[in-house]
């Protein structure tokens, strides 16, 4: 039996996006927050680290902005590091494999040519606008 590793939220961008280089290999880090509202008519926030690369990453650099909503499908990966303090602090991260802007503001670049990395294989007629708060789950 095969494994499936893939992870698919709707979430709103976090914090201004900052491209990054490792060699001739680009690279950007975002997080995004989902919420749910809990039984009891609560509010629970959740926040998710992602890491895009290549073109991928140059194209949430030009397009994404804090606040946007997005699609986003990726992978699950986990990884540590030692902090200042000498701490070693475990983390997890999505890899990016597919971005949709569901923001309004999609709406203004679907005329840019440079639009077209960013569906990154996405067919135009599947762009989603629309705003999924009124959704049942």
């Amino acid at each position: 039996m095969k494994s499936l590793n893939k992870i698919t939220l709707i979430g709103n961008v976090g914090s201004k996006t900052e491209l990054k280089h490792s060699g001739d290999l680009k690279i950007i880090n975002l997080s995004i927050a989902t919420s749910e509202k809990k039984k009891n008519g609560q509010e629970e926030t959740f926040w998710h680290r992602l890491v895009a690369f290549g073109s991928t990453a140059e194209a949430i650099d030009k397009y994404v902005e804090k606040g946007h909503r997005i699609y986003v499908e990726g992978k699950l990966t986990y990884g540590k590091f030692v902090n200042k303090e000498g701490i070693e602090v475990k983390t997890s991260d999505i890899i990016v494999n597919n971005l949709i802007m569901l923001s309004s503001k999609s709406e203004s670049i679907k005329n840019d040519k440079a639009y077209d990395s960013f569906k990154t294989g996405i067919e135009e007629s599947k762009l989603i606008t629309n705003d999924f708060e009124d959704l049942p789950f």
